[in-house]
């Protein structure tokens, strides 16, 4: 069918939504376990969960990015309600090690601070940017290593830009058999070995995520905007990509 196509008519075709689904996080409790609530982990070894169907059985890491550029692109729905600390996605090794999304405490019922975090050893940053609840919000995170001084890019809605102020030079994280949570997570250290801004989360996540991908390289400007509400093809630089398409 598609074949078939003239380039006009793909154009239109392609304009039109393939999905509207997106998937629910139940969150827990503030006295509750933050791992009682509904999330997603993702075991990082290729062909590990299906190996009659992966194309790649090799039992490498994926997702890792050891010492390379990764980032996030999503679209997050956050009711209209106070929210505790809470963990978007999470990968670590250890308190002091590791990358993480998450929404900072608010009793403010319209938004709440997303929280970018990066740490490794005594070296770390971290970017934070205000999301609007009660609506979904496409929202873009790099760990940008292009230059020798690494920096965090969050860019919400393709409008509004933030990076880190404490730009550093992490070392490669190499997060050996540690698996990335969606929607859960656990304590971490935001400055690493001081331990003087530690993020301790007290539910899991409540909300919506949709689209979610993961890339090992900086996504252009042009590309997220053409991609933002619509799905990609596999490419050599996505690593991850849940839909979350289901009805």
């Amino acid at each position: 069918f598609l074949d078939g196509l003239t380039g006009f008519e793909r154009y239109v075709y392609d304009q039109f939504p393939k999905s509207k689904g997106y998937l629910n996080f139940s969150g827990s409790n503030d006295t509750a376990d933050p791992t009682e609530g509904s999330f997603i982990r993702v075991v990082d070894v290729a062909g590990g969960a299906f190996p009659s169907l992966s194309r790649n059985v090799t039992g490498e890491k994926i997702i890792d990015p050891e010492s390379n550029t990764i980032s996030f692109e999503f679209h997050v729905f956050i009711p209209d309600q106070s929210n505790d600390n809470q963990i978007l996605l999470q990968r670590i090794s250890g308190s002091n090690h590791g990358i993480t999304l998450g929404l900072s405490s608010s009793n403010d019922t319209t938004a709440c601070d997303l929280i970018f975090s990066a740490v490794s050893s005594s070296n770390y940053m971290s970017a934070s940017i205000s999301v609007d609840k009660g609506k979904f919000n496409y929202v873009y995170a790099c760990l940008d290593r292009h230059q020798s001084n690494n920096k965090l890019i969050l860019n919400l809605n393709n409008r509004q830009t933030v990076t880190s102020s404490d730009i550093s030079t992490l070392k490669g994280f190499s997060f050996g058999k540690s698996d990335m949570l969606i929607g859960s997570g656990t304590q971490f250290n935001m400055d690493g070995f001081v331990s003087s801004n530690v993020f301790t989360p007290k539910q899991s996540f409540s909300g919506s995520l949709d689209e979610l991908r993961i890339f090992h390289s900086d996504r252009s400007d042009d590309l997220r905007k053409k991609f933002e509400k619509r799905q990609i093809y596999a490419n050599e630089d996505l690593k991850l990509y849940f839909k979350f398409n289901e009805p």
